[in-house]
């Protein structure tokens, strides 16, 4: 592998990143965001987003069994960041989520929880019996979904023939993190489908937060705002995916009434802030420019436990 490789790899996308980054003078592409670091307990006005929520080789397969161990980064996860980009421009200037998109803002938000640091340590511990599964059997018997284009039929057999490294070779068998990640986007997708109301709120209040766990869910009985891993699509009754300081994308399952732009009261905005902090791995990022960070207080880390 040369220098110039594909080693240095998102599982938050860096245009997503860029929207909370702080503004080039040149008019350029926002190159640093405003961080916390919760490994560290760092906090930075300015850090380079190449180093936000990247690991080295997080999607590279065994190159000795490939001629293309970057096939996930630069081909699917490049494809995936293009349209997910262009969806996300899109709501922003229209500042609406036309019914067209709403299928496009399904399969969006289904790719970015199982592309997450919490996903992978979810799946460490999880694959190797779901593995096992009648289930997750039966799917890989049947072999790709047919509305797959013949070129991603083909990226669908080859990784399943081929063992990831770095971390993904602990698993008893190295197909069953595949399976698993591919069954639970599968079932995302499909729970998200339960949400009916698709509204953008306006949270621009000072310091609104992001992180590398950047999608929340609200318990529909206790209220409790928290991440995927702990909160399943099916008791949830909203969902929250900040798209840039100023909006957010909030799904009900129920219509709200509400006209399509919201303004949550100071209250609700802090909550959510709250909550995205708590169910960050490693990295939180706030508005450029202000002192939020400081005044959020994070819980100790610990890998979720609960099954989603």
């Amino acid at each position: 592998m040369s220098n110039t490789d594909p080693a240095n790899q998102h599982y938050v996308p860096r245009y997503y990143l860029r929207k909370f980054g702080i503004p080039d003078k040149h008019g350029g592409k926002a190159v640093f965001v405003s961080a916390y670091d919760r490994h560290f307990g760092t906090t930075k006005q300015k850090k380079a987003i190449r180093s936000v929520a990247s690991e080295t080789d997080f999607y590279t397969l065994d190159p000795a069994s490939t001629s293309d161990p970057y096939i996930l980064e630069t081909y699917f996860f490049g494809n995936v960041d293009k349209l997910g980009s262009r969806l996300v421009n899109c709501i922003i200037t229209a500042r609406t989520v036309s019914a067209d998109l709403r299928p496009h803002i399904r399969e969006h938000l289904a790719v970015q929880i199982v592309r997450t640091k919490w996903f992978r340590e979810y799946v460490r511990e999880r694959a190797p019996k779901a593995w096992q599964t009648e289930e997750t059997m039966r799917m890989a018997a049947a072999g790709p979904p047919d509305h797959l284009t013949e070129r991603q039929k083909e990226i669908f057999w080859r990784l399943l023939s081929e063992m990831p490294t770095s971390d993904w070779n602990v698993l008893k068998d190295p197909n069953a993190l595949l399976m698993l990640t591919i069954e639970r986007f599968q079932k995302f997708r499909e729970g998200l489908e339960q949400f009916n109301d698709y509204r953008l709120a306006w949270i621009s209040y000072s310091g609104f937060l992001t992180s590398d766990n950047p999608i929340l869910l609200r318990h529909a009985q206790s209220g409790f705002l928290g991440s995927p891993m702990n909160i399943g699509l099916n008791e949830a009754s909203e969902l929250w995916y900040p798209l840039s300081p100023q909006f957010s994308l909030r799904l009900c399952r129920d219509y709200s009434g509400w006209e399509t732009s919201i303004l949550p009261d100071y209250q609700n905005v802090l909550e959510l802030n709250t909550a995205m902090a708590a169910s960050s791995y490693r990295w939180t990022v706030w508005k450029p420019h202000t002192s939020a960070g400081q005044f959020v207080q994070l819980p100790a880390r610990g890998v979720p436990t609960q099954e989603i």
